[in-house]
């Protein structure tokens, strides 16, 4: 996905007790709409190259690249919260980074994500909360 055209301000609009203010350390990723539910699209945005996920309506963010070769997660196969390496066949869970497949044994890195009206950012120092 190409973001040249997307607004890719650090400073993202955060919802906080009905009211709207701006959060400095999250990273516009991509609108929520381009991630079809069941499927991941890559993305690369400032130094990241990421794998963003809609499962069943809710948003994933990890890196995209396997830990264990040149595998793009993005392009792996997703059943239910599993996304299976396009190279090797390692699988990760992708709420969690945990690796639940061989020869996948290092996890993938998750990023806290957050859905503000319609558009995706990520907190890019703070990995996602189990």
């Amino acid at each position: 996905m190409n973001l040249e055209d997307a607004n890719c301000s650090t400073a993202a609009p955060i919802e906080e007790d009905g009211e709207t203010r701006i959060h400095a350390d999250l990273l516009f990723v991509c609108r929520a709409s381009d991630v079809p539910v069941g499927a991941a699209i890559r993305v690369e945005v400032a130094e990241f190259v990421l794998a963003v996920f809609n499962l069943n309506g809710s948003i994933f963010v990890t890196d995209d690249a396997c830990t264990h070769g040149p595998g793009s997660l993005s392009e792996g196969f997703i059943e239910d919260d599993i996304v299976e390496c396009n190279f090797h066949r390692g699988a990760f869970n992708v709420r969690t980074g945990e690796a639940v497949s061989p020869p996948c044994m290092v996890p993938v890195r998750t990023y806290a994500v957050v859905v503000s009206q319609g558009s995706v950012y990520i907190d890019p120092h703070r990995p996602r909360s189990s």
